[in-house]
């Protein structure tokens, strides 16, 4: 079943960059009214009970989420070292 409008997608920084530290974590919604009515709610509810990081940690997460060649390499050289 392929269900686009009704779709909600999260992910975070600290699991699939072996980031640590910082919790941080995105989710897209459906577009149109289904996703604003969702996002309006999901933000009353998570301004009560999450902290925003700080400006520069948001920055750097969107930079992370690009995927860069140093991100990258840092990725690949944790996953070494945590299978040796």
């Amino acid at each position: 079943m392929h269900a686009p409008e009704r779709t909600v997608v999260t992910t975070g920084l600290t699991k699939n960059l072996a980031v640590g530290g910082w919790r941080t974590g995105v989710a897209r919604l459906p577009d149109g009214e289904p996703g604003r009515a969702l996002h309006t709610r999901l933000v009353a509810v998570a301004s009560q009970i999450w902290s925003s990081p700080p400006a520069p940690v948001q920055s750097a997460a969107a930079y992370a989420f690009g995927e860069p060649p140093e991100v990258v390499e840092r990725v690949a050289a944790s996953r070494r070292l945590h299978e040796a």
